[in-house]
């Protein structure tokens, strides 16, 4: 969605200098845009739909995705050279789609991020095609002040590029005599699955904290979630959280922290929970199957119990180094 809401203070730039705007992309796109532009063109293309993997290497992952990739790059050239004939279109405004430009227009690419870091492998085969694609535009746009305040060496390149200032629809407000009433604020966005774990990062930090904070989420609807100290709120502006002073929702405050906390005391009891449950379900059966007046639980359970213990404190001891393999596949 970054992509989509960054252009907006660019669409009431070029209106406000008398340019007619039209405006290409997926029906996601077009919702966000309407509400902020009614009466705009919005004409539908398909978008790259990446998908990225829950570990820190993405490289087999954007290996998989290439030829997706490089069919909806020529798809999306033939759509804009379509467009350009049918609207008498003049400049053409891409914000990283890496086909759409067109041999009658003047064509600008937009993007923050001429360099992308990961893998070795990764860094080469992604740069060599990110700035293939890039070359072919006449100018790179980089929505970063001078010297790349913001986004540093992801924006440094030897391409021809423009530093043309951040894309905010913040406004210079004078508050007076206002109270902030968070401490901390985040604001959640970007694909999945990588949004999630950043989330799940962030609520660990904001719980260890003594102080309100916020978390506005980039999804479109917001589960409940209970608590301590904090907010949250969905695109809609909907309130879907708790807020400090509730004892009522105080009280799961510590299943929040139990969940999240990877110690290896609460990865032990997460375990034993877990066994627990199953070893139910399984004297519930037993019973039925052979009636409640039995021993069920010298039957279906006391044999197993210093075998499952065992198991459990090795996974306990291997958990956090089997997260950090998994990671690498």
């Amino acid at each position: 969605m970054g992509h989509i809401t960054r252009i907006i203070p660019l669409i009431k730039e070029l209106q406000n200098r008398g340019h007619h705007v039209i405006t290409c992309g997926d029906s996601v796109a077009k919702n966000i845009l309407k509400k902020e532009f009614e009466s705009i063109r919005h004409i539908l293309i398909d978008g790259y739909k990446p998908y990225y993997s829950n570990s820190k290497n993405q490289t087999i992952a954007l290996i998989k995705q290439l030829p997706k990739f490089f069919k909806t790059v020529f798809l999306e050239k033939k759509q804009a050279e379509k467009i350009v004939s049918n609207y008498q279109i003049d400049i053409i405004i891409a914000d990283n789609r890496f086909g759409f430009r067109s041999k009658n227009t003047k064509n600008i690419f937009i993007s923050h991020q001429i360099n992308i870091h990961g893998s070795w492998l990764l860094s080469k085969l992604a740069n060599y095609l990110n700035h293939y694609f890039i070359s072919k535009f006449e100018i790179c746009w980089v929505p970063d002040l001078d010297q790349n305040l913001l986004s540093g060496n992801l924006s440094k390149s030897k391409l021809t590029t423009i530093n043309i200032g951040p894309l905010s629809r913040f406004k210079n407000l004078k508050l007076e005599n206002t109270k902030g009433q968070y401490k901390y604020l985040a604001i959640i966005s970007g694909p999945e699955p990588q949004r999630k774990l950043f989330e799940v990062e962030l609520i660990k930090v904001f719980l260890s904290q003594d102080y309100p904070c916020a978390i506005i989420n980039g999804t479109s609807s917001v589960r409940k979630k209970y608590m301590k100290n904090i907010t949250y709120t969905d695109l809609s502006g909907n309130k879907a959280g708790f807020f400090s002073n509730s004892e009522a929702l105080d009280n799961y405050n510590w299943l929040i922290k139990f969940i999240y906390d990877n110690s290896l005391i609460k990865n032990f009891l997460k375990l034993m929970l877990a066994t627990s449950f199953i070893y139910i379900l399984g004297m519930s059966w037993l019973g039925s199957l052979i009636g409640w007046d039995k021993p069920i639980f010298q039957l279906g359970a006391q044999p197993f119990l210093l075998a499952e213990l065992f198991k459990i404190l090795i996974a306990t001891l291997a958990i956090n180094q089997i997260k950090k393999i998994k990671k690498l596949i």
